[in-house]
Order: C-alpha cells, then structure tokens, then sequence
C-alpha cells in the first residue's frame, strides 16, 4: 500500500542467507544494549560488523530483515534506534561495489557539467537536484539530444512526472530519487547540503543508498573528509577530481554608491522578497533600465523566464537583475558583476551576517564561462563593506563535519510496533527518534521539527500510518499556524478522512478579482470576472502563496491520486497563476518604459494568460458534468483556505495589533521621547559650551511651558493659521552668543532631510547611513570647519567653563 502511494520505503523480502544469521544479531544487539550510548555506537558498530566473515557478506544484510517472533520488543526497539551504521538501510546499494567520484570545486568550475557528460555516456542513470529548475533543466537538455545520442530523459519531482516510454535516464530532485533499482550512473549536485539541518537527510539518503555503478558527487571541497570517510565505511573505492574556476573572480575596489550608476549585466542582491521589489523600483525610475526579479517565493516557471529575459538582455531589453539568495544554485546567468545592498539576513529567528559559504556561492555566480564575460566581479553598495566581502570570498574552506540522518517510515513503524506504549503517535515517535537514536559521531539526527509540527495537525483524524506519514512529510509550512499551509494540510486531510476524495476547489480562487465585475445589490449572478495581471505588490504575493498552495495538492495527487483526482485542474491552475504573475513581473512604474516595451521580445501580452483561463474553464465544466462542480460542496470547505496580501506575516501582525489596541499610542509616546531625548543631545553636544545647573533648568522650564501651552490649544497662530512665535526662536540660545537665524533654519533644514532620506532608505531595505556618502563627507567637513571656528571664538572671548578652565590654566 505504501508504495502504491509512492511513499519512501527500504523495506526489501529477507533473503535466506539473512535469515540464518539475524538471530545471532539480534542476541548480540540485545546484550550490548545497556553498552551502546551516543559516545560508543561507533565502536559498537564495528564489533559486529566484524563478527562477519568479510565485506561482502555484511552486503548482504537486509537492516528489517531481523524481526521474528520470538525477539523481545526491548531489542527490536534497540535495534530500530541503532542508526550506528546507516549504510544498512539500503541493502541494493550494500550488494555492489561502488565506485564513487567526487568533483569539488568553486562555482563556475566545471565539476557538474563533467559529472553530466558521464551521465549521458552510460546506458542507465540518474541525475539528483536540489531544485526543481535544476532538473528541468538537465531533463530538457538531455531530451534535446544535440549530440545524436539519442537519449532520452524523465523528470520526476515533487508536483511533476514527466515519463518518455523507454527511458533509462532520469532526471529528479534528490528527495524522489529511487534508491532500489540498479543503474549504471547517478550523479547527485551540490552534494555537500547533506550536512543541512533541513535537507540534508535527503542528500544523505542518496549518497549512501543508490545502487550505482558509479557514484559522481559534486559540490564544495569542504565534504571531502566527511565523504572519505563514509566511502571507507561503506566498502566503496573514492576518487577525488578537483577543479579550479574557469573565470576569475574579483572583489572590486570600488562600491557602487548608488543605484543610477548599475550598468547592463548588474546584479543586486538582496535578502528579502520586499527590498527585491523596491530596488525594481528604484532601478527603473532612477536608472531608466528595466528589470528582472528571482526570489525565493516566485513559481518555478516565473524564475526561468525571468533568468531568459535577463540573459537574451540585447533582445528582451532587460538590463538589471535584482535577486535573493536563491540564485546561489540552480540558474545559469549571465551575470557581469553582482552588487550586494547588504551583507546581513533575516534567517526566520535574527538578523546575522553572511557565512563566507553563502557570499561564495553568490558571488561566485558572476563571469559565467561561456556567458558572455571574461571575468566576474562582486562589489557591495557601501565602501565599509567592502573589507568584509573580500575577506568572506578569500575565506578558508571549513570542512563539513557530520551528515544529517532522519527515520524513515520502516523504522518507524517498527518502533510503534515493538513499543510497549501503545498510546505513543507519529510526532512522539519523532520525538523519541530524535533523543534517543545512536548515531556515529559524524553523523547528526535530523531534528524533524517541522514534520512533527505537521503530525500534531492532523493527529486527531484517524489515519493510518502511512497516511499519517504522507501528511507529515508534505511540503508545507506547517510550523507557521498563520500561514495558509498549515489550513491546507488540516482541510485537505479532514476532506480525505471524511470523503475519501479532495477537491483542489478547497483553495480559494485567486482570480476573483477583475475589472467586468459588477457589485450590484440584486440576486442576478455576477458576471464571472476577467482573469488578469496583479497590478499590486499584495495581489502579486496573493497569485505566489495561491501558487504553492496548487503544488501542495499536485504533490499529493502524485502519491495518492484516488483521493486527490483533480490533478489536471490543479495544474491548469497553477499554469494560470504563473502566466499572471509573469504578466505582473513585466508591470513597470516607469512610464516610459511601458511605453517601449511592446517593441522589445521580452514583451509578453496577456494571451498566455487567456489560454490557462479556458483552459481552467473548459476542466471545471467537465468536472461540473461528473457532479463535482462548484455548487457540489456538501461540507462547506470549498474557498477556506485563503491568502493574505504580503503573506502570513501581514495576518500575524495584524492579529498582534488587534490584540494590543494601545500599542499605536505607546509607540508614538516612545517615539516623542527618543526626539526630544535626540534633540537635547544634538544642542548639548556643541563644542565651545558647557550650560550650568541653571541654565539646563531655564531651558527645561521653557520646554515645560511651551508643552503645556500646546497641550491647552494656545498654539500662537494667527487668523491666517501662521505660527507667530517658532519654537526655535522661544527656545534659549544654544551658546552665548547667538545664531543667525537664517543659519538656525538651515540647520534644521539639514538635519530634516537627513532623517526624512534615512528613514527612506530603511524603508527599501537598506541600512540607514546608505547613499549619499558624499554629501555625508561634505556636511561632516562643514560641521567640522564651523565648529572649530565657533570654538576659536569661544576660547578667545573666554566664554564658558573650557575657556575659563585654559584661562586659569594660562595664569598658573
């Protein structure tokens, strides 16, 4: 039943050869289990690995293979959470000898594209990618065929299944990869993210269990040791082939200052999907160059048109690209120089600094060879940056230490079997697994912190086990209880437990917005609104969660398409979000540039959009015709799951604010008494003064009455509204002798823009003291010339206690 459902499983038939032998390990398991401990698994392991005769025959050793009826649930509960030696979960790969090459290297070295052209010699193979576009793109290259090979390619992922009758090439992300049948190649891409506390299970699951001839790992140098040791323990032979980058890359001495100076080719990193959106902006309207965008959230398929447009730049018309982080891996770019606007993250709990892994990667997508540059450069936004970049891209490698390993369904259905406990659930076990499995010392157990999240959600319905399992494993974000995955994991499982059939009409739909919708207060039906681009940042964000939601549900019809049958609506579905979102991305707020852009070939009209419109219609009628239309909805649940403009965080915070209806009034309290607070700082801190008891409590006096005066409404205006009497000119002279009032004004003048263009900045996402260096030189230079020659006059009139102090000073 599990593997009907494409649920991840080792289990494999016991063979004879294992049965004769799994009593004496189930005996020796059982009288080493008050020995075994976190610190000796190792040792451990390596005891009873030699009490057989040979390597070959511990390849022969199925890791379930030693429940029988007569072992007591004490041992088989030891033996599930001995994770001493993973490599005996995957018996298909322990019956081979393999022969595994690792291909370390920079970015832009080579490494992949020669693991690839291994591939596409062997008769049978496998190409495993962290990303979904990575595998599309392998899939299409291999099913292109330009060198009369005649290959041809599947791809398999999470939401997508693409099979071509006889294929014996597969292209897929590392978590579907098929760890049971035999192949001549596999090759897995950015190898070293199996020390990832979120996915590197799934990495480590194919290093150690496909059953390859040959083994091609590529990624940073830093795995090295870490492979090296498991190919010893494993048996299998290594061989390490080491690259160099096939362009240089450069930190550039010079900053970019500011956003009119990016030149065809840039690249602005920053870290969030907002600040990507406002620098857009600020590239289009300041700079006059139209611009791509790639961040995290954006559909698939819009970051692979966006990367087409940007790289077609001399046709398309797009100059500038503006991305996050995710274009680290997965994209091939034609990137000339990349510009960071800042070297510091948000990681979901506080904002830190850059790893120099992380500032690698990015800036190392600069000078792609064979893009159209000779070299690469990376440069930041401001000059005091500038050090820390070049220091985190010349960093030392750090070698990786320890993989991650997570449970896998056998191990936990095992445990819940033997466990004398039986009230324990899905997410205990978990739990469980993670503070009491044994693992070597170069190994870590995942923390399975969100698949615990997801069982808790859905515990109270009765489902199976592997049920139970599926909804925990789904890709949602179902730690964050105001997000829409976490709705859509609980409605979609309550429809299955109760019907045994899932409509995708759960998920509200996003095209209830249009410009022929009527609001009449009749009982005549609207007419259906007109599907069309988002023409703002919260309907654009609304079209990207509508989006992810669609491959929620695509990912379970995959595994259980009885009860999740709409797979084609579905797709229909997320085809039109991203033809919407792809005509929204093209929106520029430059008028001149919308002006020209039908003329470039980058321009996109909306008829893509209109064909996935009847295209959806056409599927729902049919679905209408089989009773399972939009009026067919017996328990209510159809358009429950809904989205918020901006995201979760935008509802979170709105909930915040509901809770706490003072908190507008504290925060404007507080923020009056930083400015007076800032305000008596700025007057106090001029050089040639130093005010006495009393004139400290004279000035503190008249700002005293002049607030009560305000509080009473004498706000000294005339019949015209003029304010009659400034509080600059009430307040007391800030030296002895006082300022030109011309002078005064210029300086609060000053002082205003300053703050008004720095809380502008922080408000794009950049830091504070960003842009305008300057003139930041320029006023520092003035303050500094008008302060000392303030100070000269204050000294030799003899003004105040520092010219009194050098007076008496003199005279001794």
């Amino acid at each position: 039943e599990a593997k009907a459902r494409g649920v991840p499983t080792q289990a494999m038939p016991r063979t004879a050869a294992a049965a004769t032998e799994e009593g004496s390990f189930v005996n020796e398991t059982h009288e080493k289990k008050g020995e075994t401990s976190r610190s000796g698994g190792a040792t451990n392991a390596t005891k009873t690995k030699s009490n057989v005769s040979g390597a070959d025959a511990s390849r022969m050793t199925s890791p379930f293979d030693f429940f029988q009826t007569d072992a007591s649930p004490e041992s088989l509960v030891a033996l599930v959470l001995d994770m001493t030696d993973p490599g005996r979960w995957y018996p298909a790969a322990r019956a081979m000898r393999r022969s595994i090459h690792l291909h370390v290297g920079p970015t832009n070295s080579g490494k992949t594209h020669a693991a690839v052209q291994r591939l596409k010699r062997a008769d049978s193979g496998v190409y495993c990618s962290p990303l979904r576009l990575l595998a599309w793109e392998v899939a299409e290259g291999l099913n292109a065929d330009p060198e009369g090979l005649g290959l041809t390619c599947d791809l398999v992922t999470g939401q997508e299944r693409k099979v071509i009758e006889g294929s014996r090439h597969v292209a897929c992300t590392v978590e579907m990869a098929d760890v049971r049948k035999p192949i001549d190649v596999a090759v897995i891409d950015e190898a070293h993210l199996l020390g990832d506390p979120a996915r590197g299970y799934a990495f480590t699951r194919a290093v150690l269990g496909l059953p390859a001839a040959e083994l091609h790992l590529c990624g940073d140098p830093a795995m090295v040791p870490l492979i090296e040791t498991i190919a010893s323990e494993l048996g299998d032979s290594l061989v390490v082939h080491r690259y160099e980058r096939l362009q240089p890359l450069r930190v550039l001495s010079e900053p970019l200052r500011r956003v009119e100076d990016v030149k065809p080719g840039d690249c602005l990193v920053a870290f969030s999907r907002k600040a990507v959106h406002r620098l857009k902006k600020d590239v289009e309207t300041q700079a006059g160059r139209r611009a791509c965008v790639i961040y995290g959230s954006l559909p698939p398929e819009a970051r692979a048109r966006q990367a087409e447009l940007f790289n077609d730049r001399a046709n398309s018309g797009y100059d500038v690209l503006i991305a996050s982080d995710a274009i680290g891996m997965g994209l091939n770019l034609s990137i000339k120089r990349v510009v960071f606007t800042t070297l510091k993250k948000y990681d979901g709990s506080h904002l830190r600094a850059l790893a120099p892994p992380e500032a690698k990667q990015i800036a190392g997508r600069a000078g792609r060879f064979g893009m159209g540059a000779s070299e690469g450069g990376a440069t930041t936004m401001r000059r005091d940056e500038l050090r820390s970049l070049r220091d985190a891209v010349n960093a030392p490698v750090v070698d990786l230490t320890k993989a991650s390993v997570a449970p896998t369904l056998d191990q936990i259905a095992l445990f819940l079997e033997a466990d004398l406990n039986k009230n324990v659930s899905l997410a205990d076990a978990l739990v469980l697994f993670k503070r009491d499995a044994v693992v070597p010392k170069h190994y870590f157990a995942r923390s399975c912190d969100d698949m615990i999240a997801a069982a808790r959600l859905v515990q109270h319905l009765p489902l199976t086990l592997e049920d139970h399992w599926m909804f925990a494993v789904a890709p949602c974000s179902a730690e964050d209880l105001q997000g829409f995955g976490s709705k859509a994991l609980v409605t979609f499982a309550e429809a299955f437990c109760k019907r045994g059939r899932v409509s995708v009409r759960i998920v509200q739909h996003p095209f209830l917005f249009g410009e022929n919708e009527t609001k009449t207060k009749t009982k005549k039906p609207k007419p259906k609104p007109k599907p069309r681009a988002p023409r703002t940042q919260g309907e654009l964000s609304v079209l990207e969660q509508a989006h992810a939601a669609y491959d929620l549900y695509l990912w379970f019809s995959l595994r259980c398409p009885a009860a999740f049958p709409e797979h084609d609506y579905a797709q229909a579905l997320r085809k039109q979000c991203a033809a919407a979102i792809e005509l929204g991305l093209q929106r520029t707020t430059s008028a001149k540039l919308r002006r020209d852009a039908k003329r470039l070939a980058g321009y996109v009209d909306d008829a893509r959009l209109t064909n996935a419109a009847k295209e959806t219609a056409r599927l729902e009628a049919e679905l209408a015709l089989l009773g399972f239309g939009a009026a067919d909805d017996p328990d209510g649940v159809y358009g429950t799951v809904t989205f918020a403009p901006g995201g979760p965080g935008v509802v979170a915070q709105a909930a915040r604010a509901k809770k706490t209806p003072e908190r507008a009034e504290r925060t404007s309290r507080e923020a009056r008494k930083k400015k007076r607070a800032r305000e008596d700082k700025e007057k106090t801190s001029s050089p040639g003064k130093r005010f006495s008891q009393s004139e400290k409590a004279r000035r503190a006096n008249a700002r005293g009455a002049s607030s009560a005066t305000r509080a009473a409404g004498q706000s000294g205006s005339d019949a015209s509204g003029s304010s009659l009497v400034s509080d600059a000119e009430s307040a007391p002279p800030l030296l002895a002798f006082p300022l030109a009032a011309a002078e005064r004004a210029e300086r609060a003048e000053i002082a205003a823009a300053k703050r008004t263009a720095a809380l502008a900045r922080v408000a794009r996402g950049y830091d504070a003291d960003f842009a305008a260096p300057l003139v930041s030189r320029r006023v520092a230079a003035e303050t500094l010339r008008r302060e000392a020659l303030l100070g000269s006059i204050a000294r030799l009139a003899g003004i105040g206690e520092k010219g009194n102090e050098e007076e008496s000073r003199g005279t001794t």
